[in-house]
């Protein structure tokens, strides 16, 4: 069964304890030693706190008060309750998920099945969303997954599945993969060097404590150790083989070949290949220090242990913070005035008991009528949709007549005619040139204008291109560190400005254009 979410945090940061005190030792002993426990019950609750600032001239873009949807959001809690055995031959589990507020709560079940030749994953089907179950289903109360039947269903469908996650052999394998990546995790923190001490032990209890600049420290310190010790890159190298080897049997051996020569080529670096890696990661370290990760809170986790030295209970919080100036700054985008962040602070506790002591998981009886099959329900879904979408009797029907009655260009952007807000597309010596705002509105990019600069700034949220630099003369684009030359200058026109559509289009937005005479018209496409 799945492990919840604060046990896998010990996974993800168990291989980031350096120094290797007593009690960072002590700590890796615990997690792999909890790692292999065969049975258990774990009780959770999750929750987070959020907020934001946003600057009043983001907010016009957005349809809804993003600090009410946050807000609402902070009320809810998500609560767990998780018993796993591990049968010898299989394993069985269940869980039950709450999500609740003060006036409203959702809960569901899930079990788990697993034996030779057996990997069954049953979900309980939610009160409100049995309404929409079909006649047939109507007295459904679980969907049933079983992943023999969904090969099978695969294999119908062209795409033959040889994996059967229900095989001794590949529980085997699995838990041979899981005791190599522990293992890979503790070794590897024992040969970092250089990092902050981020454990401490008081009775049988371990805290782990990170600030913002303790965090990047010790992510520093395990890239360069990679560089610098040749046994931390052998372990690298050996982990992902191992996860290579884990796939023989289910990925062509040949494939498999292929890439194990590629990791041995990628691992097996000189001092120069070492050097430039170096290199590069120190500046990816230095562009990471612009800008905070966490909150002023940082992030705390107190791990406590039973006699037996396995942990019991989890508990802790993490504050992240996202300073969009601050990461704009960093990538030299568009600074607002005011503040624009959005803080998480994520709280949770899990209490493990009966471990290595659970005798029996109640899994649900299920028969035909109480239970719906996921194939036979994506089976008739994907019928369903194959008849739906048959388009032999379907035509598009525009609501704009070409060429326009008026006489003027049309520009066609996605199969819709640009609105160009009562300005008109001009042919000017030829080349077609359009107003620019409306043209760049409508392939999702937003534009400012800074009047420091004397220039529109236009960029869209992650994309490419950001905040790339537009004057108002002359035929050159600033964006990133690059420069752009339009065939042709801008011009401006009753205070718009007006851009070359072919260059345009080609340069910034990676679209072509066609002219159709006939039609007075522009198609703007891939």
């Amino acid at each position: 069964m799945r492990r919840p979410v604060a046990m896998l945090l010990i996974f993800v940061l168990g291989f980031t304890l350096t120094g290797c005190t007593g009690d960072e030792l002590g700590f890796l002993s615990a997690v792999e030693k909890s790692a292999a426990m065969t049975s258990w019950r774990v009780v959770g609750e999750y929750g987070a706190t959020m907020s934001c600032e946003i600057p009043e001239e983001e907010k016009a873009y957005m349809s809804v008060n993003m600090n009410s949807v946050l807000k609402a959001l902070s009320a809810f809690k998500i609560k767990t309750d998780t018993t796993v055995l591990n049968t010898g031959d299989g394993m069985k589990g269940a869980v039950e998920y709450t999500f609740a507020a003060e006036d409203i709560s959702f809960k569901s079940n899930v079990y788990l099945d697993i034996a030779d030749d057996k990997f069954v994953e049953t979900f309980k089907i939610p009160t409100l969303y049995r309404m929409f179950l079909p006649e047939e289903h109507e007295n459904a109360e679980y969907m049933v997954m079983d992943l023999t039947e969904l090969a099978s269903f695969a294999d119908e469908m062209g795409i033959p599945l040889t994996l059967n996650v229900g095989k001794q052999a590949y529980k085997a394998k699995m838990e041979k993969l899981q005791t190599a990546l522990v293992k890979f995790q503790s070794d590897y923190a024992k040969t970092v060097k250089n990092a902050p001490s981020i454990i401490t032990k008081k009775g049988s209890q371990y805290t782990l404590t990170l600030n913002d600049a303790t965090l990047k420290l010790l992510l520093k310190s395990i890239a360069d150790t990679y560089f610098e010790e040749e046994s931390a890159r052998q372990l690298t190298k050996d982990a992902v083989l191992e996860v290579i080897t884990f796939y023989r049997g289910i990925l062509p051996d040949e494939d498999l070949d292929e890439m194990e020569d590629e990791v041995s080529d990628f691992f097996d670096q000189d001092e120069w290949e070492l050097a430039a890696g170096k290199a590069l990661s120190d500046e990816f370290f230095a562009f990471l220090n612009k800008f905070p990760l966490l909150g002023d809170k940082g992030l705390s986790i107190t791990y406590t242990l039973d006699r037996q030295g396995y942990i019991t209970k989890v508990e802790g919080f993490a504050d992240i913070l996202i300073d969009v100036n601050a990461i704009a700054k960093a990538t030299d985008g568009y600074v607002y005035d005011d503040a624009f962040n959005f803080k998480f602070l994520f709280s949770f506790k899990e209490e493990y008991t009966d471990v290595n002591s659970v005798k029996s998981v109640q899994l649900p009886t299920l028969t035909d009528d109480n239970s719906l099959s996921y194939v036979d329900m994506l089976r008739d879904l994907i019928e369903e949709r194959t008849y739906e979408y048959r388009y032999e009797d379907y035509t598009y029907e525009p609501d704009y007549v070409l060429p326009a009655p008026d006489g003027s260009i049309s520009v066609i952007m996605y199969g819709d005619k640009i609105d160009f807000g009562g300005k008109q597309p001009l042919m000017i010596d030829g080349t077609l040139y359009v107003p620019f705002e409306e043209l760049v509105a409508r392939h999702g990019y937003r534009f400012y204008w800074d009047d420091a600069a004397n220039m529109m700034l236009f960029g869209r949220q992650f994309d490419l291109i950001r905040d790339a630099k537009l004057p108002p003369y002359g035929n050159t684009i600033y964006y990133n560190d690059f420069e752009v030359k339009l065939a042709k200058d801008v011009v401006v026109i009753d205070n718009y400005i007006y851009v070359p559509l072919r260059t345009f289009a080609a340069a910034i937005l990676w679209l072509d254009v066609t002219w159709v005479d006939e039609e007075n018209a522009a198609y703007i496409h891939y």
